[in-house]
């Protein structure tokens, strides 16, 4: 099932980028390995968005205080800081949209 939902997901990447549509998303790998266990690809440096609310500091300046903490010290913080928002939003676009179209959802927040 899981491994179905990939494909789907690396479908409508092919779909956003041949409508022209500035939507991203991060298809994994999963391999499955018999009837009811698989593989799936590490995603490294990412945090469940219910992670990143529980982590010291971000009630009191939400997602925009974090994304402005994780670019402070590049080269060009503001720039980083827009580059984090647009990506943030594509992502989200991209994940909304599919799981209003298809229906699917994570079955608990850690995910």
């Amino acid at each position: 099932q899981e491994a179905f939902v990939m494909q789907l997901i690396e479908l409508c990447q092919g779909a956003f980028d041949m409508a022209g549509l500035e939507l991203w998303v991060h298809p994994y790998r999963i391999v499955a390995t018999g009837r009811t266990i698989g593989i799936i690809e590490m995603v490294r440096n990412a945090m469940s968005f219910d992670s990143l609310k529980k982590r010291p500091g971000y009630g009191t300046g939400g997602l925009r205080e974090h994304l402005k903490r994780m670019t402070e010290y590049a080269a060009d913080p503001m720039g980083a800081f827009k580059e984090a928002q647009r990506n943030f939003v594509r992502s989200l676009a991209a994940y909304s949209l599919m799981s209003y179209l298809f229906l699917f959802k994570d079955r608990h927040n850690g995910n």
